[in-house]
């Protein structure tokens, strides 16, 4: 069976500001993190399931929402308020979880190329952290990474970027 190796393709804070479908404050809710276990076979000991990994947050604050003007409508896509407690994923859960089957099931390996953020927030230690978010859909938010709250003023600069001058 052919290897799968990961590959990574470092991005900046404002690539994954520009990237962002909404950008949040967050805080974390009880339980935190929540593994999920997702069969890909009715044979699990040939065939083992994909683990999932949800994080539970409650929203704080919207910093910045793409289509927040109502210009786009995305079928089944769920809006998020402040006060809100949401699951989120991180967005290449679906290209793993692909890739996993094609390991487990085919016997073919694929080397992905997944976006990565050099954070520098403590997912488990901070208590408030923002959350760059690509899509969300009804029971949860996928998300790019996440950053230090203490870094709130660079990203509103590079929020007042992407409106532009206003």
């Amino acid at each position: 069976m052919q290897m799968t190796r990961t590959h990574y393709e470092d991005i900046t804070l404002s690539e994954m500001v520009s990237r962002s479908r909404i950008i949040l404050t967050v805080s974390r809710q009880e339980p935190f993190q929540i593994e999920e276990l997702v069969p890909i076979h009715k044979d699990t000991k040939l065939h083992p399931p994909f683990h999932k990994t949800k994080y539970n947050f409650r929203v704080n604050n919207i910093l910045y929402d793409r289509y927040a003007d109502g210009s786009v409508h995305i079928e089944g896509e769920k809006m998020v308020s402040p006060g809100d407690t949401v699951m989120a994923v991180q967005q290449d859960f679906e290209t793993e979880l692909y890739c996993h089957k094609l390991y487990y099931l085919e016997n073919r390996g694929k080397s992905p190329i997944f976006d990565r953020y050099e954070t520098t927030a403590d997912l488990f230690n901070e208590p408030e952290l923002i959350l760059f978010v690509s899509s969300i859909n009804e029971n949860e938010l996928m998300y790019i990474s996440y950053e230090s709250l203490s870094r709130k003023d660079e990203i509103l600069l590079l929020i007042k970027g992407l409106k532009g001058p206003g």
